[in-house]
């Protein structure tokens, strides 16, 4: 689907609850927000300190399968009024999800990208995490280096171990949905699991929604065969970012073909492995491990990826 959604421009302000905002650029688009990098004005105390602006992450609700029946008007939303129960049922699984993922933070605070606020304004609501620096995984693959990549896909295993450990699986795990948090020199690279609106419990896979995404869902997710989603769902799911990551492609039929005959022809033509022969062994395996179409084939626990 194209995503025809209008975002805010650069600039704007936004006064949400009793502060001010800044938005700076779009950072990601989810199914069911687009997620801004912003700032928050200081208040009165700050300026006087000389307390500079706050760094903040701004998630609008603003779903995209609705976007024929949303209009902007300036930095309000007007929905058609045949779309507005759909709008609000969608609204409810974002706050939903902003609540699940308030509490996975105190779980993993390693992994956390919990919302500090839910504010309702503008005919829609905002998700607002402040002081958090970086950047939507999508937007910065060609910034990471070999190791680094390692990093990004260690840290994505244990955040979803976190939420298998808890009985939980997220669904929509994809690059536009991992937030690539800034590090100093001295840290490795860490990530959060950006979008908590698909999180289910593993008993309430018979009645949930399930959704999926080309590309990065496997098969018995994306055809709903809820007999066979499991945490090796998400594990297919990590693999598929992991290939992005080292090829910049999504995973395609004759892909999963490749790895089950064993072939690895892709791997040769990813510059990031070139002259590199080390890394190849244990991304085999990983492939291996994850990419299969058969749930049955691939790892049944994150552990074994690690």
């Amino acid at each position: 689907m194209i995503d025809n959604r209008v975002p805010l421009p650069e600039g704007t302000d936004l006064l949400l609850g009793e502060s001010r905002f800044r938005i700076f650029d779009v950072i990601g688009r989810g199914g069911s927000c687009i997620a801004y990098s912003a700032a928050r004005e200081p208040n009165v105390y700050e300026q006087t300190i000389g307390m500079p602006p706050t760094p903040a992450v701004i998630k609008e609700f603003y779903p995209a399968d609705l976007h024929e029946s949303i209009n902007r008007k300036g930095i309000e939303l007007y929905i058609s009024h045949e779309a507005e129960n759909k709008f609000d049922g969608i609204r409810r699984r974002f706050e939903h999800g902003a609540v699940n993922q308030a509490r996975f933070s105190i779980k993993d605070s390693d992994h956390s990208f919990a919302p500090t606020r839910i504010v309702p304004a503008n005919n829609t609501i905002y998700s607002i995490v402040d002081s958090v620096r970086g950047d939507i995984l999508e937007n910065i693959r060609a910034e990471l280096d070999l190791h680094e990549i390692a990093q990004v896909f260690q840290s994505l295993c244990y955040a979803v171990k976190e939420l298998h450990d808890d009985g939980k699986l997220h669904l929509d795990i994809k690059p536009s949905n991992i937030f690539l948090f800034n590090k100093d020199s001295c840290e490795s690279c860490r990530i959060a699991l950006f979008d908590f609106d698909t999180v289910i419990l593993i008993s309430d896979i018979s009645t949930a929604i399930i959704p999926y995404s080309n590309g990065w869902s496997p098969y018995e997710q994306e055809h709903e065969h809820r007999g066979k989603i499991s945490f090796a769902t998400d594990i297919y799911a990590i693999g598929a970012v992991l290939y992005w990551l080292i090829t910049g492609k999504k995973v395609a039929d004759e892909t999963l073909d490749d790895i089950k005959r064993q072939k690895y022809v892709f791997m040769d033509d990813s510059p990031l492995l070139a002259n590199k022969a080390s890394p190849r062994d244990p991304l085999l395996k990983i492939f291996a491990a994850t990419l299969k179409r058969e749930p049955s084939e691939r790892a049944k626990r994150i552990e074994e990826l690690l």
